[in-house]
């Protein structure tokens, strides 16, 4: 009987001794690595939302595709059509996005209305998206504005919606258009502007006149001046100028290696056409 006692003891001390030891797991802190940390502090755009084989660019879906993965920022363009609506589209021409032929601005809101994508989506106006935005507070829009047709009248119609609909602080004005730029500085004063200079260094801010928020850069126009990544990012911070790297495709690459690269160097901004591979990745650094 004694022995049996002492067995129940016994094997009520290791049990306890083992909760303590799950509970000493359970509380101890994570330890990551300074490009975890550093991954997960760099906001990430998702290119035309998140494109996927059965999901089109600048498409409902694939705004809210975006955010369901996280997305912080939503990248996207915007040209006019025939009757100065806006319109989130890339191309110049609705050729290769939807059953459609010919310029976007050359068709009327009631023809394009009619389009579909190749997975069968509407494209969508200003107006939509400015709804979106209203209803998810903290998505934030990076819009490019094309320079395809657009006119100070247009371009005002477009600037008084948002501010009107209350959403300026979410949303920032890009635009390789110094002319486009300028004029939203004067009909959107105190909205965010981002100067996609693919061929400069940095934004011409003698030719501006006024407060350039963001530069927009290939990697490759960083040596042409600064030598470097990281010397054109300390130049452009010194100017008060954040940075954003475009990791796409068509830009620098949209790998690990991209990604890791452009974070050591301190880009303020990353873009990317592959919001669910960056998670990953960031998350296994």
């Amino acid at each position: 009987m004694k022995m049996l006692s002492r067995l129940v003891l016994m094997l009520a001390a290791v049990m306890m001794l083992s909760g303590l030891t799950a509970v000493s797991t359970a509380a101890k802190p994570e330890h990551h690595s300074q490009m975890w940390q550093a991954c997960h502090d760099t906001p990430v755009a998702a290119h035309r939302g998140v494109v996927t084989p059965n999901v089109d660019e600048n498409t409902m879906k694939s705004i809210r595709l975006a955010v369901k993965q996280g997305a912080e920022i939503i990248e996207g363009d915007f040209h006019p059509s025939r009757n100065g609506t806006p319109w989130y589209v890339h191309n110049l021409t609705v050729d290769s996005i939807t059953n459609g032929h010919g310029p976007l601005g050359s068709k009327t809101d009631k023809e394009l209305r009619r389009l579909r994508t190749p997975h069968g989506s509407k494209l969508l106006t200003g107006d939509q998206l400015i709804s979106f935005m209203k209803h998810h507070p903290t998505v934030e829009g990076q819009w490019e504005l094309k320079d395809f047709n657009w006119t100070w009248k247009r371009l005002k119609a477009f600037g008084d919606a948002v501010v009107e609909a209350g959403i300026e602080d979410q949303v920032a004005w890009s635009s390789g258009s110094l002319r486009l730029l300028l004029q939203m500085a004067v009909i959107t004063p105190g909205m965010r502007l981002e100067w996609i200079g693919f061929n400069e260094d940095l934004p011409p801010l003698a030719k501006f006149g006024t407060k350039i928020d963001q530069a927009n850069v290939l990697y490759r126009a960083a040596f042409h001046h600064y030598g470097g990544y990281a010397s054109y990012i300390r130049a452009a911070h010194a100017r008060g100028i954040a940075v954003s790297a475009r990791s796409t495709a068509s830009g620098e690459g949209d790998t690990p290696t991209v990604w890791a690269r452009e974070i050591k160097a301190g880009v303020d901004q990353l873009v990317t056409n592959r919001l669910a591979r960056y998670n990953s990745w960031c998350n296994s650094v």
